[in-house]
This record gives structure tokens, sequence and C-alpha cells, in this order.
């Protein structure tokens, strides 16, 4: 798998999982346009913790510890054209955008 992590504010990152050795048909920008960082942020406030084998990441908020979201190889599954997640999110977190955006 591949894992792409688009630091886009100190606030917010974009999360791509894609297959590292097939390629796949995405929507093109020019039909669903989205805005783009033109530079990392000087500081963030989450920190990202990713292991490739087994496969496995993890976003959490710096100031208080708290985990944002998690994903790892025994709660995932990721097949042609079958994406299964199951992560556990703090309760008292605040996430949006999960899912498919192309």
């Amino acid at each position: 798998l591949r894992l792409e992590i688009i630091f886009e504010t100190s606030d917010i990152a974009r999360v791509k999982i894609t297959d590292s050795s097939a390629a796949r048909w995405e929507v093109p920008e020019s039909v669903v346009s989205r805005p783009h960082a033109t530079k990392k942020p000087s500081s963030m406030n989450y920190k990202l913790s990713y292991t490739e084998s087994p496969f496995s990441f993890e976003i959490v908020r710096v100031s208080d510890g708290r985990s944002l979201f998690k994903l790892d190889s025994s709660s995932f599954i990721y097949k042609d054209q079958l994406l299964q997640i199951s992560t556990s999110i703090d309760s008292a977190a605040t996430t949006f955008g999960l899912g498919e955006s192309t």
C-alpha cells in the first residue's frame, strides 16, 4: 500500500491510501477541484506515526495526546473495489471528511 499524507494547515491533514502496485482511475481534478497546500505548515497541532509493515498509522493531537484517527492491519481490508476500515476515534474528538472524495 501507498500512504500519502498532505499537511494542509496546522490543523488539517489529508490522507490518501492507494495500491502501490496498480494504478486506479480517479476523477480528474478538472471535474472535482480541491485546494492544494503550497507548503508544509511551520508547526502542526497533530503528529503522525506510521508503520509500513504491518500497515498502520495514527494521528494524535499534540495538545492533549488524544488519538484522532488510528488504523492498523488487523482492522483494515484493502482490495480491488473494496475498502473496509474499522477504527477507534476518541469520543471527544471532532473528525470531518471521512470518505472518498473523488
